[in-house]
């Protein structure tokens, strides 16, 4: 719906739709002061602080081997692949010297910390939000088909930064959503504990609940 006025077009409601993702993307949802520092970080060049004798950084920083891959390939369900067209079920098949040299890029890349710019791109499918006008933009969520390869090498890296995260202990005890073996449901279950725990002690509980609107969408990276 364009002015009040319903698009039949395939072309324009791909623009609109386009526009709306992007103007929720842009930088005119962020005051000066934060762009202003924000491009002062991407300027500066971080120096990782490695310390061979501590062995946890060591491995999180250490080479992608052909176990990473394996390990990462054997959790891959198909899906609709990104902007290079490239299924998991012919990375799957490949032989291990093609995946040994698909490994050398990827080093190279963890190396120089550089991705290929078309990596960068993706294809955007428009998702109708539950319940919602399915006439108006605002009620679709954006999903992004990224390309294979670039997937595979962000598993890897997630893979490590969870581990790594977990061994130590740098997450909150109570930080649930996007955790393995936790969800939302165990947040729902420590606010319950804490309602009986004041009800049992009589005494007296706040609670404050908050959406934050568009939030995926705007987070700057």
């Amino acid at each position: 719906m364009k002015d009040t006025e319903l698009c039949s077009d395939p072309d324009e409601i791909s623009n609109l739709l386009g526009n709306f993702f992007c103007h929720n993307s842009s930088d005119q949802n962020y005051n000066t002061a934060f762009l202003e520092n924000n491009i002062h970080m991407r300027k500066q060049h971080f120096i990782s602080n490695i310390n061979p004798c501590l062995g946890e950084q060591t491995k999180l920083n250490s080479p992608i081997l052909l176990a990473d891959m394996s390990r990462v390939l054997s959790k891959c369900t198909s899906v609709a692949p990104g902007p290079d067209g490239i299924p998991y079920k012919f990375i799957h098949n490949l032989f291990i010297s093609a995946l040994n040299e698909i490994i050398n890029v990827f080093n190279k890349i963890w190396a120089s910390g550089r991705i290929p710019q078309n990596w960068k791109h993706s294809i955007i499918i428009s998702i109708l939000k539950p319940e919602k006008n399915k006439f108006e933009v605002k009620s679709y969520r954006p999903i992004s088909l990224l390309n294979t390869m670039a997937m595979i090498l962000e598993k890897i890296i997630d893979s490590r930064l969870r581990w790594f995260l977990e061994n130590n202990n740098i997450l909150g005890s109570r930080q649930n959503g996007f955790r393995r073996h936790r969800s939302t449901t165990n947040t729902l279950h420590d606010i319950q504990q804490e309602i009986y725990s004041t009800l049992e002690e009589k005494h007296l509980m706040g609670l404050v609940a908050f959406h934050i609107s568009k939030v995926f969408v705007q987070i700057c990276f």
